[in-house]
């Protein structure tokens, strides 16, 4: 199988010896996604630019997102709601109101309904509020009187409003209106193109670490191709990606297996996240491929590694490889690899 390497396979940029790199490697399966495999053959610039890049556009797949709210995975939750669209309607007038995720909890977002009202969320309009009076304040243009009876008095005026109603301040230039909000709605992100990217990092970080090299000669016009889509940009072909859900429930499990059983010219390399998302990676090979003998003289059709992940149990990952004349799966020792 792959040795280690002197270069990043990513960019090619010089490594230091395997010695010198730490434990912390690049986590095939993104770590927010308790990826628990990592190769230490990606430098620290390729590594930080798909965690900052790459790692978090699965979360722009809509069965990624169904999956990890069905799963309540509460890291994932935010970022996915912190990223997305939201709004509410106001069942009085049926106007739209503008909100975010912020500390936990889904708030109105503050907006100025014409130059002088403010729209807000009552705990963020009380916020708001006193920031902009003791920066005035700071500024010379008020006195801390105003402040302090801002919070004395105005603001339990204002808790006492009606929903609705134009809430004028006895303190010059502080109007708000309260809204009383339903129907609270989500619009996520949504790119399966971008999505792609993350799976072709997968493909092209788990297919250098377990194929041997004389299958890697064979796809490696392929491989550079899923390296210019996860590092470069470059445009996705349209047969190398496939979608498809797999009759199952969610769990906290992902699986990936490279297939050489399907056809003599393509690997196919499935990748199956939360236990029903799948997605499948077609390599086409310059030559037939045969599977791969190992050492022993067994042929083996198959590669693919397993983890369980619930964040309240011990994390579990397997490695094994399928014996193409047993038609059976086998534990297979991957050390210093992944």
């Amino acid at each position: 199988m792959r040795a280690f390497l002197t270069n990043c396979i990513i960019c090619g940029k010089e490594l230091p010896p395997f010695n010198q790199r730490g434990k912390d490697g690049e986590h095939i399966i993104p770590a927010a996604f308790y990826g628990l495999f990592k190769i230490k053959d990606v430098c620290t610039e390729c590594n930080s630019y798909f965690g900052s890049n790459v790692d978090m556009l699965l979360l722009k797949d809509k069965r990624i997102i169904n999956a990890i709210f069905k799963l309540k995975i509460e890291n994932l939750e935010r970022i996915v709601l912190t990223n997305s669209r939201i709004h509410g309607i106001d069942p009085n007038d049926g106007k739209r109101i503008e909100m975010e995720y912020r500390g936990g909890e889904i708030t109105v977002l503050p907006q100025n309904m014409n130059d002088s009202i403010m729209i807000m969320d009552e705990n963020m309009s009380k916020r708001y509020w006193e920031g902009k009076l003791a920066k005035d304040i700071s500024k010379g243009l008020r006195s801390e009187e105003d402040l302090n009876e801002f919070k004395d008095e105005e603001w339990k005026r204002y808790i006492e409003s009606d929903c609705n109603t134009i809430f004028r301040s006895k303190i010059p230039g502080i109007v708000m209106q309260k809204r009383e909000l339903s129907d609270i709605k989500v619009e996520y992100d949504i790119s399966n193109d971008d999505a792609k990217k993350t799976i072709a990092k997968i493909a092209v970080e788990f297919l250098w670490a377990t194929l041997p090299k004389e299958i890697m000669i064979k796809v490696f016009n392929q491989w550079k191709t899923l390296v210019d889509i996860c590092r470069y940009n470059a445009d996705i072909p349209e047969y190398m990606f496939l979608y498809d859900n797999i009759n199952q429930d969610v769990s906290y499990n992902h699986q990936v297996i490279i297939r050489f059983d399907v056809s003599p010219k393509l690997i196919f390399f499935d990748v199956v996240l939360f236990g029903t998302v799948d997605y499948r990676v077609l390599l086409k090979s310059d030559e037939p491929i045969n599977g791969i003998v190992l050492p022993d003289n067994r042929k083996i059709d198959r590669i693919g590694f397993g983890m369980s992940f619930n964040p309240k149990e011990k994390r579990k990952k397997t490695i094994g490889i399928h014996d193409a004349t047993k038609n059976e799966w086998f534990n297979y020792d991957f050390t210093n690899l992944i």
